[in-house]
């Protein structure tokens, strides 16, 4: 149960309107959690860490690159992650190039974006060719060995 609570807050930084306040760039780390954030959830969060509170598995993961244009052709369908691999992802984050972690992105919440001459994205487009690592829920411990290059590109997280 402790498990669930960390990745509940881990979710509710990476939603937080008080993350990046007088600051130029993201931090790589969330911030950690000051008590009055706690008595300003939204309902949306609300709800989040009420349904992470009634799943029977969530877990963490990281990956290398996939190598796979799916995820940057149907990078806006929400449901791409319980096609591929039978779990909700309900939170992510990037390596990027430089070896920096990108801020916790919510699926659906924060993760939009568009570059100059292409069209808009869900930033899980850059699954194909970034490392990332995922938080999950499924109904119980979802295997993913069968998934290629799974955590090449760092250390495995798996709780």
């Amino acid at each position: 149960m402790n498990h669930k609570i960390g990745i509940a807050i881990i979710i509710m930084l990476a939603l937080s309107p008080f993350m990046y306040v007088g600051e130029n760039e993201p931090k790589l780390d969330p911030p950690p959690l000051k008590k009055p954030a706690l008595s300003r959830l939204n309902t949306d969060q609300e709800q989040l860490l009420l349904e992470l509170k009634n799943q029977a598995y969530v877990g963490t993961q990281a990956f290398a690159p996939q190598q796979d244009n799916e995820w940057v052709e149907q990078c806006l369908n929400l449901s791409l992650d319980q096609k591929k691999w039978g779990c909700r992802i309900v939170a992510y984050r990037i390596r990027w190039f430089n070896d920096n972690w990108s801020s916790w992105f919510v699926p659906g919440v924060n993760d939009l974006y568009k570059k100059s001459f292409e069209p808009l994205r869900r930033f899980w487009a850059c699954f194909n060719d970034h490392a990332f690592e995922i938080i999950y829920t499924a109904d119980q411990k979802v295997d993913f060995s069968a998934i290629k290059k799974k955590t090449s590109a760092g250390e495995p997280v798996e709780q």
